[in-house]
């Protein structure tokens, strides 16, 4: 059974009557329930009304857990919070349709073992549970290859990630063995992108 996400766990908060993704934290955890802080797009926070239905989305494991709320109140937890009802139960998703970021970074992989000199390419999206990229090398379908992309905080992002698919130039990959903090790496990323998409899109 998958559990709901921790305290101080950043979370994505989708919005079931519109388009928006905002992000948000976990102030407080209890059976049935839980507050997170007022979601924001990176400039304004939402006191979004009672009846609200959400899904929220944070990382777990190898993939990101999802489950479903609606918004049953508002308190202060030394922060303003959203009281929210938990109407599923929790569960792991390991596909990566969700919290995706269209960001363009430099991206490296090794074919095969005895590969000395990367392929290198940029990456199309990039998400939690994996990217696409496009490289101009044959790659085999459901092999395990090393890779390495540059992230927005300066800092590579390295480890194994699995071929699902190639189409063209334009692979789809799934990670394969990447550590815990670098998966976290990754959300910053994408949420920073999902708070610069706000801002342009924000009007006057």
């Amino acid at each position: 059974m998958t559990p709901p996400p921790e305290i101080n766990r950043l979370v994505l908060v989708h919005r079931a009557d519109a388009d928006a993704t905002l992000r948000s934290r976990v102030e407080g955890v209890t059976p049935g329930q839980l507050s997170i802080a007022y979601p924001s797009d990176g400039q304004t926070d939402y006191r979004l009304p009672v009846g609200t239905e959400l899904q929220l989305e944070w990382v777990v494991g190898r993939g990101l857990g999802t489950v479903e709320g609606v918004v049953v109140g508002h308190t202060d937890l030394g922060v303003p919070t959203l009281t929210i009802d938990l109407v599923s139960e929790p569960v792991v998703n390991q596909r990566r349709e969700h919290a995706r970021a269209d960001l363009v970074l430099d991206v490296e992989v090794w074919p095969d073992a005895d590969c000395e000199e990367p392929v290198t390419g940029v990456t199309l999206d990039i998400s939690a549970g994996g990217l696409r990229a496009a490289l101009a090398t044959p790659l085999e379908p459901n092999s395990i290859i090393r890779f390495a992309v540059d992230l927005p905080d300066g800092g590579p992002l390295e480890g194994l990630v699995r071929v699902i698919e190639q189409r063209d130039d334009c692979v789809a990959f799934e990670y394969h063995d990447i550590v815990a903090a670098d998966r976290e790496r990754l959300v910053r990323a994408v949420f920073a992108s999902y708070r610069r998409d706000a801002s342009v899109r924000r009007p006057a």
